[in-house]
């Protein structure tokens, strides 16, 4: 079978690939690229996963692209020629684990990233996302801050609710706004709620109704208590978020304003969530906790706030070292948890008074630690 991707590649030819080649078993499937000219930032992801879904289906998968073309030098230095070597046959070569990463610094030329998102989000790849950042926003600390915590969330986000078992995230500097998509083929936003008690009566209701809640607060697939913040926190990071899956879109615009998309696909196998974040405004975590306290729909929610003095005084700090499990911190938008896990000391899980447990890469998250809390 031969599956023939040409012109251009965007999320709504994407989604039609996947429903065409989603079921597929046993098969012996040709990814034909010697026709494609363009990709956008979201199909990056689709083309990215869609021969790795087809393989993990138990199909034989081998990709065709042309060497000449502009494409293969866009795709090579992106980061996506080196996983189609690694994994696949690429025109007619055996893929080789041990092919070297085609990174180099040609990456800061063009500004964007796709990374592949394995069974869980791995200290590795938040390393190599942080310091693709910190390359192309060197010194911009409280932007890096709002970039990395939508990161975190986006991708754990994939493995905490679609079922699926890879995703992939690229991101993309523009000249004065960051573009960050996020892609699964997973059992979308609607089923993962549907696995909640309080959403039962709601199983009759479109993809559109069920976006729509998975950007308020509280709002979870688990019947965990306190849970639910991470997608409102990153739509208010945003100054635009589009949200696909199932049969519905929807674009949330910072001002509050939202525009339903549902023409624009007809159908998408999984999730996909785009963000624009500008670089030059300076939003603070303080204006969104704030946002989300006198949110009138969410009267139950609650926080810890810190004050501006301590905001001031410099006690919050980047990349707290000595952190151990059971140890009590502070952050300063968060408030108080608990430290359950650290890995390499540079990645904590940490359990939140009122937000349930949140994965928080250190060199990034503003903490300070309580001695006597309890």
């Amino acid at each position: 079978m031969e599956i023939i991707i040409s012109g251009k590649l965007t999320i709504k030819e994407g989604a039609e690939i996947i429903q065409k080649t989603k079921g597929l078993y046993n098969e012996k499937i040709t990814f034909n690229l010697l026709g494609l000219d363009f990709i956008d930032t979201t199909a990056s992801n689709i083309l990215l996963l869609l021969p790795f879904m087809l393989k993990n289906s138990g199909n034989f998968v081998s990709i065709v692209i042309d060497r000449d073309k502009r494409v293969y030098s866009w795709l090579e230095k992106i980061g996506i020629l080196d996983k189609f070597f690694n994994n696949f046959d690429v025109n007619g070569r055996k893929p080789n684990r041990q092919l070297v990463s085609f990174y180099n610094e040609k990456y800061n030329e063009l500004g964007i990233r796709t990374f592949f998102l394995q069974n869980e989000c791995d200290y590795k790849i938040l390393t190599d996302i942080s310091h693709y950042c910190e390359e192309m926003l060197p010194k911009k600390y409280a932007i890096s801050n709002r970039i990395s915590t939508c990161i975190v969330e986006l991708i754990y986000n994939i493995f905490d609710h679609s079922e699926e078992k890879f995703g992939a995230i690229s991101i993309h500097f523009l000249k004065s706004n960051l573009q960050i998509a996020v892609t699964d083929f997973g059992i979308g936003i609607k089923n993962s709620l549907l696995k909640s008690e309080v959403f039962s009566p709601y199983s009759n209701e479109t993809d559109a109704f069920f976006i729509k809640k998975a950007i308020e607060i509280n709002v979870s697939s688990t019947n965990l208590s306190n849970r639910g913040f991470g997608l409102y926190l990153v739509t208010k990071y945003a100054d635009r978020t589009y949200i696909a899956t199932g049969n519905s879109a929807l674009s949330l615009y910072n001002d509050g304003k939202k525009k339903n998309n549902s023409t624009f696909i007809d159908y998408f196998q999984g999730t996909n969530i785009n963000c624009i974040l500008s670089l030059e405004k300076e939003k603070t975590d303080i204006d969104v906790i704030e946002s989300a306290k006198t949110n009138e729909n969410n009267e139950k929610f609650t926080m810890e706030q810190p004050t501006l003095e301590n905001l001031k005084n410099d006690e919050f700090r980047r990349g707290v070292e000595g952190l151990i499990e059971g140890l009590w911190i502070e952050h300063h938008d968060f408030g108080k948890g608990q430290v359950i896990n650290i890995k390499d000391n540079e990645r904590a899980e940490i359990a939140f008074k009122n937000l349930g447990t949140k994965h928080l890469v250190l060199k990034y998250a503003p903490l300070k630690i309580l001695n006597n809390h309890r």
